[in-house]
């Protein structure tokens, strides 16, 4: 669904890493996921990574995803309640 929106990815952010981190950190304090100032984006992704490699998952992005939209959507209902 985002390759179809956006084929060419977002080329405001090509060769700017550190604007999107800043804007995706910057979204996810607003939404009360990122309670301390030292954590991330960098910080959630190898957190992740590195939790996937002690455990040899079989696929490693599926999981990842998997995991992101589950918590996502447990915050979300959480919210709504």
């Amino acid at each position: 669904m985002a390759m179809r929106a956006q084929p060419d990815g977002f080329p405001r952010y090509r060769d700017k890493a550190d604007v999107l981190s800043a804007l995706v950190n910057k979204a996810l304090y607003a939404r009360g996921l990122r309670p301390e100032l030292e954590q991330s984006l960098y910080s959630l992704r190898h957190t992740f990574e590195d939790r996937l490699t002690a455990v040899d998952a079989p696929d490693k992005t599926q999981v990842v995803q998997t995991a992101l939209w589950r918590w996502t959507l447990v915050r979300a209902q959480a919210r709504m309640a």
